[in-house]
């Protein structure tokens, strides 16, 4: 891996720590999925009314806790340094454009005059063809 690009290897983590945080999005949100189902399949066994409505009151604090916890991680000294470290990586990129664009545009510029040349002479040649193969005709009288 010693030839590899570190930014190629901090894309490639970024991206499976994406995944995963897809993945577990996505599992919990099956979770709740499951869990809504189960609700309403027992909501309607008075049997289950009560065992429903305390589990209820459980999953609203286990919602209450984990939004604590994400706000916690959010605002600790952890999360603010990856926002950081993301904002620089964006302005890092910004700036590479922006002298990349510096550098390309003379080269731009030289072969947008090029074509231009090109394409005068090819219009220069057709009129040319044109009024060769259609000599003017002189006026009727």
């Amino acid at each position: 891996m010693s030839d590899e690009n570190p930014k190629v290897e901090q894309d490639e983590s970024q991206s499976s720590s994406k995944q995963a945080w897809q993945e577990f999005g996505h599992q919990f949100q099956r979770l709740g999925e499951s869990i809504a189902a189960a609700f309403q399949k027992s909501w309607n066994d008075e049997k289950n009314r009560q065992w429903v409505q305390e589990m209820q009151v459980g999953l609203k604090s286990a919602v209450e806790a984990m939004h604590k916890a994400v706000n916690e991680a959010a605002t600790s000294p952890e999360g603010q340094e990856l926002r950081d470290q993301a904002v620089r990586t964006a302005e890092k990129m910004r700036d590479a454009g922006e002298q990349t664009a510096q550098e390309m545009r003379p080269h731009v510029i030289s072969a947008l005059r090029q074509i231009s040349e090109e394409l005068q002479k090819m219009v220069a040649r057709m009129e040319q063809e044109d009024s060769e193969s259609n000599p003017p005709q002189e006026p009727k009288a």
